[in-house]
C-alpha cells in the first residue's frame, strides 16, 4: 500500500552561519561520530577477510619407538571447499554489515547535528531571553526615577516608590535566576563542543515549506531507514549462510604416510581425494531458526521505524503550520498591541491622567507578552528543527537536495 505525506520542500536558505560553524564543531568533536567512522574500518577489514578461503590445515604426526622396530612419519595437507554458496553468503552478509555501518555513520552525524542544533536554539532563546528581562529592567529604573521626583513634589506616596521597588527587585532576582540557567546550557555547550568560545550570535532560519501531495521520498532516504534495511539484508544473508552449514563439508586432501620397519624396509603411502562431513542428525537446524527470527525481528524494525517517521513528518508539519499562524497573529494582535497601551498608559501616567495602577497593569501585560513571544518562536524553532530531523535535511547544507 502507497503511503504519502503532505509537503514538500522549497529551495531556501535553512541555517545562519552561527549555527552550520555550531553544528559543525558539534560534529568533529562527537565521540559517537568517530566511534562510527572506526566501525567502518573495522567492517571493512571483516569484508576483506571474509573473502578469502578457509585456511588450509596441515597435519603432522611422528611416531619413533626407542626400542622398537618401527619409525612412522605422516603428513596430510587438507583445503575445505566453498561450495553450497557458502562463500558467496558470507561475503554478501559482510558487505550488507559494512553498508549498515555507512549508513549508521550517516545516521550518528544526522543525530549529533540536531542534538545541537537544539542546544543551540535554547541557549539562542535564553539569551533573548535575557535580553527582554534586561530591558524591562531599564524600563523599570526609569519608572522609578519617575516615581522619586514626583514623590519629592508630593505628587505620589512612599507606598508608591516601594512597590516600584519591590518589582525592581524580583525583576533582578529573575535575572540572575536566569542567567545561572544560561551558564548552565552554555557549560553544556563548551563540553559538547570541546571548546571554550562559543558563538550564539543568530537566529535559526526557516526554509520554507509548502504543502502537495506527494510521495514520501525524502522518508525513504533517511539514514536510520537506510541502516535498519541493511541490517535486514544482513539478515537475509545471515540466513542463507545459516543453511549451507547443514550440507555435507567437502575437503580436498592429500596424505602421505612413510613407515620404517627393521626387515621390510621402508613403506611408504600416498593418497588424495575429497573428503565429505555429512551431518546425520544435528543439520543446523536451531541455527536456521534463530536467523528466520533475526530476520522477522529486523523486517518488522523498519516497517515501524518507516511509520512511525511517516507519522512524525504530518504531525510536526501540521503543528509547525499551525504554530506559524499562531506566533503570527500573536505578534500583531497581543504584543503590538499590548506594547501601544503601555507606551499610551505611561504618557497618561506622566501627565497625571492616569493612577500608577492602571499604567503597572499595562506594563505588567506587555512585559509578560514580551517573555511569552519569546517562548512561542522558541517553540516554533523547536518544531522546524524535528521536521526537519524526519525528512533527514542536512542542516549544512543551504538547501536540501
Amino acid at each position: 500500500m502507497k503511503q504519502f505525506i503532505f509537503l514538500s520542500i522549497v529551495t531556501g536558505s535553512l541555517h545562519a552561519s552561527g549555527l552550520s560553524a555550531f553544528i559543525t564543531d558539534a560534529v568533529k568533536s562527537s565521540h559517537a561520530f568517530k566511534l562510527s567512522q572506526l566501525k567502518i574500518e573495522q567492517k571493512k577489514a571483516t569484508l576483506e577477510h571474509k573473502s578469502m578461503w578457509k585456511n588450509p590445515q596441515v597435519e603432522v604426526a611422528f611416531d619413533d619407538k626407542i626400542n622398537g622396530s618401527l619409525d612412522m612419519v605422516s603428513m596430510e595437507l587438507s583445503q575445505a571447499l566453498p561450495i553450497w554458496g557458502e562463500r558467496e553468503a558470507t561475503i554478501k552478509h559482510s558487505k550488507a554489515l559494512l553498508k549498515k555501518a555507512h549508513y549508521g555513520k550517516e545516521n550518528t552525524k544526522l543525530q549529533v547535528s540536531y542534538y545541537a542544533a537544539n542546544l543551540y536554539r535554547v541557549l539562542y532563546q535564553q539569551k533573548q531571553k535575557l535580553h527582554t528581562l534586561k530591558s524591562q529592567r531599564k524600563e523599570m529604573k526609569k519608572l522609578l526615577n519617575i516615581i522619586k521626583k514626583r514623590e519629592q513634589s508630593g505628587d505620589v506616596s512612599g507606598i508608591e516608590r516601594d512597590r516600584i521597588e519591590i518589582g525592581l527587585y524580583r525583576l533582578n532576582v529573575t535575572i540572575e535566576k536566569e542567567k545561572s540557567h544560561y551558564l548552565d546550557l552554555l557549560l553544556s555547550a563548551q563540553t559538547l563542543l570541546k571548546k571554550q568560545k562559543v558563538y550564539i550570535n543568530a537566529p535559526i532560519k526557516h526554509q520554507r515549506f509548502k504543502k502537495i501531495k506527494q510521495l514520501s521520498k525524502n522518508i525513504l532516504k533517511h539514514p536510520n531507514i537506510n541502516r535498519l534495511r541493511a541490517e535486514l539484508d544482513a539478515k537475509n544473508h545471515a540466513l542463507s549462510l545459516a543453511k549451507t552449514k547443514a550440507y555435507p563439508s567437502p575437503e580436498l586432501f592429500i596424505y602421505q604416510e612413510k613407515e620404517g620397519m627393521a626387515l621390510a624396509g621402508t613403506h611408504e603411502i600416498h593418497e588424495g581425494g575429497i573428503r565429505l562431513s555429512i551431518p546425520l542428525w544435528n543439520q543446523n537446524r536451531e541455527a536456521i531458526e534463530i536467523q528466520k527470527v533475526e530476520k522477522l525481528k529486523a523486517s518488522e524494525s523498519l516497517n515501524n521505524a518507516s511509520f512511525k517517521l511517516k507519522e512524525q513528518s504530518k504531525r510536526y508539519f501540521k503543528l509547525y503550520t499551525r504554530l506559524k499562524e499562531q506566533q503570527y497573529r500573536y505578534k500583531k494582535r497581543v504584543l503590538s498591541q499590548s506594547k501601544k497601551l503601555y507606551q499610551l498608559s505611561k504618557k497618561l501616567f506622566e501627565s497625571g491622567e492616569k493612577s500608577l495602577l492602571e499604567m503597572l497593569d499595562a506594563q505588567a501585560f506587555y512585559f509578560s507578552s514580551e517573555l511569552e513571544y519569546n517562548g512561542l518562536i522558541s517553540h516554533y524553532d523547536e518544531l522546524y528543527l524535528k521536521l526537519c530531523e524526519s525528512l533527514s535535511i542536512n542542516l549544512l547544507k543551504d538547501h536540501y537536495e
